[in-house]
């Protein structure tokens, strides 16, 4: 009981690490960065727990907010 319940919240930290790095480099590619997102340690803590790391995105996407969303969401598959 107590391994799955680790299990569980290994798995629930390692999503939700990707999804902020996701998130800050989403917004740095539309000029926006918060010096509080520590986003190397989020990197280094994603590594530690053995999740699979989010890939910066390669190619530069500027305009609309909701075209930059639009090509992200894309970009995911």
């Amino acid at each position: 009981m107590v391994s799955s319940r680790d299990g569980l919240k290994n798995s629930v930290v390692v999503s939700l690490l990707q999804a902020r790095i996701k998130m800050a480099y989403e917004a740095k590619e539309v000029g926006l960065e918060c010096p509080f997102w520590f986003v190397d340690a989020w990197v280094a803590k994603l590594k530690d727990l053995g999740g699979s790391l989010v890939a910066y995105p390669a190619k530069s996407v500027t305009g609309e907010p909701s075209k930059v969303a639009e090509a992200a969401v894309e970009a995911s598959g």
